[in-house]
């Protein structure tokens, strides 16, 4: 929802580029020789590359927004959605703004590629019924039943840990709670180890 946010993030993978040695010696393809050579901006960037498209290895905007011409192969859609439009909307003063996201939603699709494994990946908060992420699955899923599956993965302490995800239409759906059995569900990370 805020570009603001889509910008931090974009800074912090460009620091990744810049300044941690043991990415740059593992991805020495993907580095730039000279960043002053490339698009390195707030909102875009390039990284090293074998094909010579007119988009940015990277691009930025904010929910709404658009890059007119330009036809990504991926499109990481982040917290459309905010706990403050969700107050917004309970209080009812921007009714239609639910209608304008998803209407922005779905120009996202032709606007992808043409490359084979083109995709949208649609990450965010559930703050109510009827929000953004249950139109995307009732217009993605085109009504069809969920086919179940369960996915096993070993965590950093050697525990495993299954997690459930379902596919229908033409999305995969992983859902997960912020606290379970307690606990936070998300780790947070020790940056100092990378």
């Amino acid at each position: 929802e805020k570009e603001g946010n889509a910008k931090a993030i974009l800074g912090a993978i460009q620091s990744q580029f810049e300044n941690n040695e043991l990415f740059r010696r593992l991805y020495p393809e993907v580095v730039p020789e000279d960043f002053h050579k490339v698009t390195w901006s707030a909102t875009e960037m390039n990284v090293a590359r074998t094909t010579h498209r007119k988009e940015s290895s990277v691009m930025i905007i904010g929910e709404g927004g658009s890059k007119t011409g330009m036809h990504p192969d991926e499109i990481v859609v982040d917290d459309i959605i905010s706990r403050e439009l969700m107050e917004s909307m309970r209080s009812g003063s921007v009714a239609d703004m639910i209608g304008q996201i998803n209407r922005w939603i779905h120009q996202l699709v032709p606007l992808l590629s043409g490359h084979p494994r083109r995709c949208i990946t649609f990450i965010g908060t559930r703050w109510w019924h009827n929000d953004c992420y249950e139109h995307i699955e009732e217009s993605f899923g085109y009504g069809q039943p969920p086919q179940k599956y369960l996915l096993k993965t070993t965590l950093p302490d050697g525990s495993i840990q299954r997690l459930p995800v379902y596919r229908v239409g033409d999305l995969v759906v992983f859902r997960r709670s912020a606290i379970e059995d307690g606990q936070p569900a998300f780790l947070e990370l020790d940056e100092s180890k990378y």
